[in-house]
């Protein structure tokens, strides 16, 4: 495990609102080349009810659990909060997401006070820059019942003598499912108001141009969640997801999502249905 650096205690997870002021105020900083460690300790935290009930309801999950995928988005603002940090050598606008490995060794109840941890991990050499992890954790008392790893890219300066981003081949030969979804373009929109993340490219055409893009882009997470939810059993109890985020998703749009179950694991992609590239690819294990 990553040796923790010290903590500051944190009395509250950030609304959306000082998440996205936090991720703006560092659009005009210069990179660095060193990762100071420093990280939050949430006391307190529980689901919630509120947001869970939206997120469930969006994707079918059950709401008198807590589905392992939820505790990426209430713990949104306390990994934008450390990147904001005045230590933290990268500006958060035109970041991108490279993937997420989540780790859960036991179910968790909405009802649940636990505590959580989220702090900085290593740097990592990449081809088109320098990569940083993050990780959170979360505990139920002394013991540790979730965790997840985090891995973001600052396209630019490539820093020598990091170890590399290691990204995991995901390959479906046989498809056991094979769905098109069809995708408006309020969807960001509609994702972003459950899970706090107010991203610009995001929300609307106007959001996207801003930061280059031809229109708006559909949250990585999404996919990830309705791939999933047909086989939401797995994620309760003792469970493993590692999700890649690829090719960006412009809505509105069609996308092809294809699943593959093989004894305790699931493959999932979402692709594009004529290029056949990837938008989002990973794998959900179960090992209850």
């Amino acid at each position: 495990m990553q040796t923790m650096p010290a903590l500051k205690t944190l009395t509250e997870i950030p609304g959306p609102f000082r998440v996205i002021s936090q991720a703006l105020g560092t659009a005009f900083k210069k990179p660095g080349d060193i990762l100071i460690p420093s990280g939050f300790f949430v006391p307190s935290v529980k689901a919630d009810k509120k947001q869970l009930d939206a997120f469930c309801s969006l994707f079918g999950f059950d709401k008198n659990r807590v589905p392992l995928t939820y505790w990426h988005l209430r713990l949104f603002g306390v990994r934008v909060l450390l990147a904001s940090e005045k230590s933290f050598p990268f500006a958060l606008p035109g970041m991108v997401h490279l993937y997420d490995i989540i780790e859960q060794y036991e179910t968790i109840f909405p009802e649940e006070e636990l505590r959580a941890e989220c702090f900085t991990g290593k740097l990592l050499s990449h081809e088109k820059g320098t990569a940083f992890e993050t990780l959170t954790r979360i505990y139920r008392g002394d013991r540790l019942v979730w965790q997840e790893t985090t891995v973001n890219l600052h396209i630019g300066k490539s820093l020598p003598g990091l170890e590399e981003v290691m990204s995991q081949p995901v390959e479906i030969t046989q498809p056991d499912t094979t769905e098109t979804w069809q995708l408006p373009g309020n969807m960001g929109r509609r994702y972003a108001k459950i899970s706090g993340d107010f991203n610009p490219i995001h929300i609307n055409r106007a959001g996207a141009a801003l930061l280059g893009f031809p229109r708006q882009l559909l949250h990585g997470w999404y996919g990830v969640n309705r791939s999933i939810s047909p086989y939401q059993e797995m994620l309760y109890g003792k469970s493993r997801l590692y999700a890649a985020f690829k090719k960006p998703l412009f809505i509105p749009a069609k996308a092809e999502s294809r699943t593959q179950k093989k004894e305790n694991t699931v493959r999932f992609e979402v692709i594009h249905p004529e290029g056949g590239y990837p938008h989002v690819k990973g794998m959900l294990t179960s090992m209850g």
